[in-house]
């Protein structure tokens, strides 16, 4: 418990909780991250694409995980907290 009471522990701490301020795109991974939820991922999209509800399709592996990642229902309707976030799923060429 010392340790985080340091100096250097606290400026760390303050760093990277401006850092944490600045994230615009928050995920809903929990703690598991990208690599427990590759599965429900997977289901997700197959559901998606045979209802039409969208289609990933052709988008690269890191795409796909950082759009579900932020997706904010388990379900095939994508849904974000952050109208940004809608924006940036579609990349360059719709903004």
């Amino acid at each position: 418990m010392a340790q985080k009471t340091l100096p250097e522990a606290l400026a760390l701490s303050a760093r990277n909780r401006e850092l944490a301020k600045r994230n615009m795109h928050h995920h809903h991974l929990g703690p598991g991250g990208y690599y427990r939820k590759e599965a429900e991922f997977r289901k997700i999209e197959e559901e998606a694409a045979e209802s039409g509800v969208y289609n990933l399709k052709g988008v690269s592996k890191r795409a796909k995980h950082w759009i579900l990642g932020r997706n904010l229902e388990a379900s095939n309707a994508l849904k974000f907290d952050n109208p940004q976030t809608e924006q940036a799923k579609y990349g360059e060429e719709k903004l």
